[in-house]
């Protein structure tokens, strides 16, 4: 799926322009990758990223009930972009265009740029259907924006769509298709705790303007919100990424105190890791009903 941001000489539809051709090439690409990368037999292991997907995957394959891997959507990603680039290679060539991958421009990096009549015409990143508007975190995409800009999106990992080979049967997979859908209740369930412990936090930072709130107090909110330690690590970084998330919800009872708060003191380079907030807030749950690690 091509999701455009810029288009400044309305090229996406039109058959005849080269650029046009050449992303729907691409856009091809990315879709057909990220259904070949769920068939682990497909891997190139030998291929750093593809590697990393094929062990985290064959982990979570074997051993369900240890829950996700760390990074294991990313490196799901990480996968079909280099399948991606393998590809490219092969494509025939398009009329005065030119793709280059990785080329660092403007302090950022695209994954594919596009070089048309000899300039820098096209800016376009490979990300999930999940991670749509990806690249408005990323810096100088749109502070000087080339003609055309756009996400090319492949449909968000399925975990009971991963297979060790074309061939698998479903019988046989009964196991980890259950770890897998009480996977999900469990996401549900941490998800509804998140919102919840959100809601205090950004109760406790509300009735005055953002401007006189000081981080520190940002971090003493969610912290004693979510039940944890007052020094807890990370917190920064878990607090952007569940202001992230909270807001995408649509759940939450104060998102106006969240856009504030995270527009003040999130955006820009601050780092985040929603790896560490999910372990924080699945700390906080088990903290908060006794649940044993």
């Amino acid at each position: 799926m091509i999701y455009t941001y810029r288009d400044t000489d309305d090229i996406i539809g039109d058959p005849n322009h080269a650029v046009c051709q050449c992303i729907l090439q691409i856009n091809a690409l990315v879709i057909s990758s990220a259904q070949h990368a769920l068939s682990l037999s497909n891997l190139d292991q030998n291929r750093p990223k593809q590697g990393l997907w094929y062990r985290s995957a064959m982990h979570f394959m074997t051993e369900p009930k240890n829950g996700i891997p760390d990074f294991l959507h990313t490196y799901y990603g990480s996968a079909v972009e280099d399948l991606v680039n393998i590809q490219i290679g092969a494509l025939p060539p398009f009329p005065s265009v030119r793709i280059i991958l990785q080329q660092p421009n403007c302090g950022t990096r695209p994954d594919i740029v596009l070089n048309y009549m000899g300039k820098s015409y096209a800016w376009l990143d490979i990300t999930s259907m999940r991670n749509v508007g990806h690249i408005r975190r990323k810096a100088n995409w749109f502070e000087n924006p080339k003609p055309f800009v756009a996400e090319l999106l492949y449909p968000t990992l399925i975990l009971r769509e991963i297979r060790t080979d074309p061939e698998s049967h479903m019988g046989s997979r009964a196991h980890f298709n259950h770890a897998v859908r009480m996977h999900s209740l469990d996401e549900r369930i941490l998800m509804r705790h998140m919102i919840r412990c959100t809601d205090h936090a950004l109760a406790r930072l509300s009735g005055r303007p953002v401007k006189h709130i000081r981080r520190s107090e940002i971090s003493n909110a969610f912290t004693s919100a979510f039940n944890l330690h007052a020094s807890y690590p990370y917190i920064h970084l878990c607090i952007k990424s569940i202001l992230l998330k909270y807001r995408a919800s649509r759940e939450g009872m104060l998102p106006k105190a969240a856009a504030d708060i995270y527009n003040c003191f999130y955006t820009g380079n601050t780092s985040q890791s929603w790896e560490k907030a999910r372990e924080m807030i699945e700390k906080s749950y088990r903290n908060n009903t006794h649940i044993l690690p």
